[in-house]
């Protein structure tokens, strides 16, 4: 097991086994620069944010706990009210606004993307996915936990 903190060894299995060649890659130091599971298909995965934003609290609430009530991201966090300022059919506009940043696993994201596009009330929603660079130990295994889906059932 070489160089691996105790947490890590679990997220892999957690997943899946890693390959000879993925073990090699975490022992060798991929873990220095940020923490990662190997998926069931082999490959890296990371956590992801993916925001959206909301003409209302509500809107953004309900949007939020839809994702969470369904296992589509493991956190969704309600911002605001926000300024946005952006161009809307040739005129400048500015409005009150509420973001909503999921953060989910990357085997969540087709899932959470559907579910909040097709229940947002906007005509063109925002939705904007970044990966993390890092992500703090216990709160990935916390996450790849929670979006395990034989916990729910």
């Amino acid at each position: 097991m070489g160089g691996r903190g105790p947490g890590q060894a679990k997220i892999s299995r957690q997943i899946s086994q890693p390959t000879e060649h993925q073990s090699e890659d975490l022992e060798s130091g991929a873990r220095d620069s940020h923490v990662a599971y190997w998926n069931a298909e082999g490959s890296v995965g990371i956590m992801l944010i993916a925001f959206t934003t909301t003409g209302s609290r509500e809107e953004a609430e309900a949007l939020a706990r839809v994702a969470i009530e369904h296992s589509n991201a493991v956190c969704a966090q309600v911002e605001g009210p926000i300024t946005s300022v952006y161009r809307w059919q040739g005129k400048v506009e500015q409005a009150q606004e509420f973001r909503v940043a999921f953060k989910c696993m990357p085997d969540q994201l087709a899932g959470l993307e559907a579910r909040v596009l097709r229940a947002h009330s906007y005509e063109t929603p925002e939705w904007i996915v970044v990966s993390s660079e890092h992500v703090g130990e216990k709160y990935l295994s916390w996450a790849i936990e929670t979006s395990t889906p034989a916990r729910f059932s």
